[in-house]
Order: C-alpha cells, then structure tokens, then sequence
C-alpha cells in the first residue's frame, strides 16, 4: 500500500507540474507575440517616420530645384552704323545667342530673398566677324529682414563693347571690350515713423586693350545717407546725403569727387503717381583744386493713366557726369518718357514706346545734344516663350563735327524659360 501511495503521489505533482509547464509555455508564448507585435509596430512606426523624414527631405530638394529656372535668348537685329561715327559707317547683321541660369529664392515671411543669375552672350558678326566674342554676365542680389533692421547685398558684373567714337571724338570705327563690376551694401532701419537708410557702393570698368586702358579705367566709389519721415503709409519725405568720388588710372582732372545734398519725396506721391522725386545741391571738387557747383534733380516716376496704360518718366540733371576727350562735361540733363500698352484686344501683347534727349556740355565749348526713339511689342506665345520686336533711332549733333552720328537698330528676339 505504501508503494502504491508513493506512486499515486508522484502520478499527481507530475500532472500539476505538467499543467504548470504548459501554463508557463503558453504565458511565455503569448508574451513573445505579444513582443514581436509591440516590435512590428514600432518598426511600422518607425518604417513610417522614415517615409516621413525622406519626404520631407525630397521635398525639400524639389522646392530648392524649383527655384533653379534655365532661360535662353536669341536675338538677331540689323544694325546701320556700328561703330556709332560720322563718315565711314559700317552696317552689319549681329546674331545674339544668350543661354543663362537662374535661381531665386523669396521668402515674404522670413523676409528672405536670394537671387543669383548668371550667363554667357554670345555675339557674332556677319561682316565684322573680327569682334565676335563671348560676354559672361552675373547677378547676386541677397535681401534679409530682422525685426525693425532689412539688409541688401547686390553684385552685378558684365563684360561687353563699346564703341570708341565715344571714349575719343574722331577715332576709326572700332570696337572695344571692357568689364564692369557694381557692389552695393545697403542697411535700413525703420522706425514706426522714421526710417533711415546707409548705403555703399563700389563700381569698376576697365578696358581690355589699347590706351584706353589709361584714359578710360576707373574706379568709383559712393556713400550716403537718408532720413525719411511716413506722412502716410506708404509715402515718405527725405533728406538724404551723398559723397561720391571717381578714381582714374591716369589720375588728373578726371580724378574727382561730389557732395550732394537733396530733399525729396518717394513711394505713393499721388493716387496713380508713384516712385522717387529729389531736388539739391551738388558741389564737385577736381583734382587741380578747381571747384563746380550748381543745382540737381532726379525724378523717376511712374503714372498709371488706366488699367492698360502706364507712363514712366525719368529726369536726371547734374553739374557733369559725362566724359569724353579726357573731358568732364560742365552740365549734364537727361529726360527719358516710356509709354506701356496693354491692348483690349490681345491679353498677350504688350506694346511699348519711348523718346529720350541728353545734353552735355564741356569746358571746350562743345556741346553734345542726344535724341533716341524706341519702339517695341512683345508676345506671348506661350508661358514660357516669348518673341519681342524693336526698332530703335539715335542721333547724336554736336558742336564738334567728327562726333556727329546717325543709327538704326531693328531686332528680332526670343525669350525662353523654363
């Protein structure tokens, strides 16, 4: 009876410690699943963050490459005088291919705006093939809004030709290259009411060639000044100042530089009339210690007449600012009048018409008179091409015979962005 107690005991705690295991398996089992699903969701949870982030990271990508923007241009024009002199002028047919990159980035919420353009024009002659050539070009523009503080950098730089009728009176039709370079540093501090502006700037040009490289390389250099006050929300009133001096590589008289003193208005200065209108005095001081002065205006303003048409007028005149002859003109004016049409008819074309005259007179009694017509239309054809049509007319007559010069320019343009 003993051994059968004993073994009827055993019998029982093994099947408890049976069901105990089986218990435990199961419980184990159960929390192993129950392991691997937390894990599968979180690995769910994390496979989905990762979508996420590399989303966000393409779209990122795709905004910065959307703001990239390829353009090119070709233009083809029909040009009667050249090399802009009074006899023995040469007509020529001058093909213009102009292939560029842009990229701009704006921001009216970050107050941000970045801009960079650049391009090589190529131009060709179909006569005077000894100036084709290939002209790089370059923008930078960077603008960044702090509190009451903005700040603007912008750089332009360009090489191109000029004509030497107009660096020396007389010369053999010619052309030259020159490169230019404009940096300007801008700060602008608004103060509910009050506003000031500090700027500066440095601007180049230096011949490639030939002895212009002595009378016509220069540096200049330009700093002001501006307080305004808001008489309305958008319409200031300003005192400004400025010192601008020009620094010649040959040096002599035509090293010089100007104090200007001006009073003005900007912004919205009638219903339809906007832009900036400044009157002064300016005082130039030459390097042989000789003074000029005398009075200056700038007006650059834009009149919306109606919906469809605008007016722009520029008027610019000072003591002298013009050279030529190793000469500083005595007196300079400038008035240039723009019309802009938008026909009823055709919501794609614009129509454009324009008149400019510029006097200049110098020490040596020589007087230049300048006058210019421009006409222009320009279609859409699609969203991003565009053909444009001008003719343009300048003359110039002058006290000084062998200055005198008559010049048409007719051209065919098409503009394509993507």
């Amino acid at each position: 009876m003993g051994g059968c107690c004993f073994f009827s005991s055993y019998a029982e705690v093994s099947r408890q410690e049976l069901i105990s295991y089986s218990l435990d398996y199961y419980t184990l089992k159960d929390k192993a699943e129950q392991k691997q699903q937390e894990e599968k969701k979180i690995q769910e949870v994390k496979t989905v963050e990762l979508k996420v982030k590399q989303q966000k990271r393409l779209d990122k990508v795709k905004g910065f490459l959307d703001n990239f923007h390829l353009y090119a241009e070709t233009k083809v024009s029909f040009n009667d005088n050249i090399y802009l002199t009074e006899s023995d002028t040469a007509e020529d047919i001058i093909t213009e291919i102009t292939p560029g990159i842009k990229y701009e980035n704006f921001s009216k919420q970050k107050r941000l705006r970045i801009l960079l353009d650049g391009g090589i024009r190529f131009k060709n002659y179909v006569q005077e093939n000894q100036h084709d050539t290939g002209n790089p070009y370059g923008n930078f523009v960077f603008s960044y809004g702090l509190g009451r503080m903005s700040f603007d950098l912008e750089n332009d730089y360009k090489k191109d030709q000029s004509e030497v009728s107009q660096i020396t009176t007389g010369s053999q039709g010619d052309l030259i290259d020159y490169r230019q370079n404009r940096t300007k540093a801008k700060v602008n501090l608004d103060l509910n009411r009050l506003a000031w502006d500090f700027w500066y700037s440095h601007f180049f040009r230096t011949y490639d060639r030939g002895r212009h490289q002595l009378t016509g390389n220069y540096d200049e250099d330009f700093i002001g000044i501006a307080g305004a006050w808001k008489v309305f929300p958008k319409t200031l009133i300003f005192l400004e100042y400025d010192h601008r001096w020009l620094d010649y590589f040959k040096g002599g008289k035509l090293d010089r530089n100007y104090d200007m003193y001006w009073i003005g208005v900007k912004g919205d200065i009638f219903t339809k009339l906007k832009g900036v209108a400044k009157a002064g005095y300016e005082q130039g001081h030459y390097e042989d210690e000789s003074t000029k002065s005398g009075s200056t205006v700038s007006l650059n303003l834009s009149y919306q007449a109606s919906p469809r048409i605008t007016y722009d007028l520029t008027i610019e005149r000072s003591i002298g600012d013009a050279e030529i002859d190793n000469q500083v003109s005595d007196g300079t004016q400038k008035y240039t009048l723009l019309c802009n049409y938008l026909p009823p008819f055709n919501k794609k074309l614009r129509l454009s018409a324009g008149a400019a005259y510029g006097f200049n007179e110098y020490e040596s009694s020589r007087e230049d008179n300048a006058y210019s017509l421009k006409f222009l239309s320009e279609y859409e054809l699609r969203s991003w091409l565009k053909l444009t049509g001008e003719y343009e007319f300048n003359k110039l007559v002058s006290t000084e015979n062998a200055a005198e010069y008559n010049n048409n320019i007719l051209s065919l343009k098409l503009i394509s962005e993507f």
